[in-house]
């Protein structure tokens, strides 16, 4: 009835809510229905006044936060509803890298809408490539994917290649500008996108089709291409499956949708440093990140560090290749790496950037001063522990007079020498530098460090083999819980005080 209104008048939904709200009487609107309406209202002036200062995602985030929906996904165990709203976070912030106005909600409706035009929209749940499914997929979304096996269906006539629909109003030949390619474009076209199937499969392919379709009267014809393919002028009796009678009768059940987490595949587990710390911090806690993929958003602090470490990583690579840089350049980097996400206040974001300034400019005096030349920067390495291949990069890997010295930058502080020292014992990820290095090398590096930028200090220590067969243990025991699919909560109060998903977990401990 409000819709049907709000078309007569030419006024949009949330013109006629103000309405209702400042006390126009609506013929048959409620009480109760006038209540909901000006919750419904104030809620999306809170938003919009949200999208003032934040982006669409924080918007959205915050949206489901305040609905307590991840909570609810959470503690319902929904991976594909989960999913699917990781990869919708996933187009927002595809937007965001592009759009001129990244809080425009406008901009991103469009965007959304161009998406849906293209065949994005069509697409729903898509399984995590290390579990253990059958990925049903279009043509078009296959593109640069490969499968061990492959099922080609619908190859019949008509449907692959399918008709091909002229345009209701078509451009004379004589106004095109382009060469046109000789013979049928769209059957050229189908053909190309049978290739593209044909070539998804590794191992096994099969080209499928059926003799009746929704009931039509005649057998249909395999496809041309099939024929193709095979080289042949006819093809050959092919094998046919013939559905078991009490299957014809099945096909009339009730569908009935199950929710219940997908196995994990049965093939080499790859983990980077992250996984395996995230997983020995609290299963639940890779869980969340790794196999629901609860979008998240990114803190101040994450976002400032890899501004931080792209320009230094930046001006590393140009002193190995011998260029001079001055710090105006350095700077310059620094500002087109800005991103303005996270921070808390308009304010707060300003401080930070000046702070990144003054950690840059001690950073560039003592790099200058050393005239020191990185062996290796960002170099990526990957190595394998009883079938489980652990994947990372090194930030940084000095030759030293005695012996190769593995570092890490941080934007934190380390109060002082004996703070920097013990969180290098602790740290597990420069402990699996060493064992990278060891593994791929045949040597045990000399040195790993912490490099503090906040603070301008660095922690060092001399690496064991009791370092090294640490690490081995603790990567074997992180491989062997994940295969298990053991994702049970490890609740510490520590642990879950820092969190991103204290708030929706129902097993974080409060003290």
């Amino acid at each position: 009835m409000i819709n049907q209104f709000a078309n007569r008048k030419n006024y949009s939904l949330f013109e006629v809510f103000n309405q209702i709200t400042n006390g126009s009487n609506l013929p048959k609107i409620s009480n109760e229905a006038k209540e909901i309406i000006e919750i419904v209202k104030d809620e999306i002036e809170k938003y919009l006044e949200e999208t003032k200062k934040d982006t669409i995602g924080q918007v959205l985030y915050s949206f489901l936060e305040d609905k307590l929906y991840l909570k609810i996904l959470a503690d319902k165990n929904r991976e594909e509803e989960t999913q699917n709203i990781a990869r919708f976070f996933d187009k927002i912030k595809a937007f965001e890298l592009t759009a001129k106005n990244r809080n425009s909600v406008q901009e991103f409706n469009d965007y959304l809408e161009s998406l849906i035009e293209i065949g994005e929209g069509e697409k729903e749940f898509e399984p995590d490539p290390d579990v253990d499914a059958v990925n049903v997929l279009t043509v078009h979304s296959a593109k640069g994917l490969e499968f061990e096996v492959v099922f080609m269906a619908n190859l019949v006539k008509d449907r692959f290649p399918s008709r091909d629909r002229k345009e209701q109003i078509e451009l004379p030949e004589e106004m095109i500008k382009e060469i046109l390619p000789e013979g049928d474009p769209h059957l050229q076209e189908e053909r190309r996108l049978f290739y593209v199937g044909m070539t998804r499969a590794k191992t096994n392919l099969y080209l499928t089709s059926a003799e009746n379709f929704q009931n039509t009267k005649r057998p249909k014809k395999p496809s041309r291409f099939v024929i193709e393919a095979l080289g042949k002028s006819k093809i050959d009796e092919t094998e046919k499956i013939k559905l078991p009678q009490l299957e014809r009768i099945k096909r009339f059940k009730k569908k009935t949708k199950k929710q219940k987490a997908l196995p994990l595949a049965k093939k080499a587990l790859v983990l980077s440093h992250r996984q395996i710390d995230d997983y020995l911090t609290c299963p639940k806690k890779y869980w969340y990140i790794h196999i629901l993929r609860v979008p998240l958003l990114r803190e101040h602090a994450i976002v400032f560090g890899s501004v931080i470490h792209n320009t230094i990583q930046d001006f590393l690579k140009d002193k190995q290749k011998g260029h001079s840089i001055s710090f105006e350049e350095l700077e310059k980097s620094y500002q087109n790496y800005w991103i303005n996400e996270g921070y808390l206040t308009r304010e707060h974001e300003d401080r930070r950037k000046k702070e990144g300034i003054e950690i840059l400019r001690k950073f560039y005096q003592k790099e200058e001063a050393t005239k020191e030349v990185p062996f290796y920067i960002e170099k990526p390495f990957k190595f394998s522990v009883d079938g489980t291949l652990v994947k990372g990069r090194w930030d940084r890997v000095d030759k030293t007079k005695v012996g190769i010295e593995l570092s890490d930058y941080k934007t934190s502080s380390a109060k002082d020498e004996k703070t920097a020292k013990r969180k290098v014992a602790d740290s597990r990820q420069l402990r699996l530098y060493a064992l990278s290095y060891q593994n791929i090398y045949n040597e045990i590096p000399k040195a790993v460090s912490l490099i503090f930028l906040g603070s301008d200090n660095k922690g060092s220590r001399e690496v064991t083999k009791k370092d090294l067969e640490k690490s081995e243990a603790e990567i074997k025991k992180a491989a062997s819980g994940i295969k298990k699919q053991n994702f049970k909560a490890k609740p510490e109060y520590r642990a879950c005080n820092y969190c991103p998903f204290k708030n929706i977990c129902p097993d974080k401990r409060e003290n």
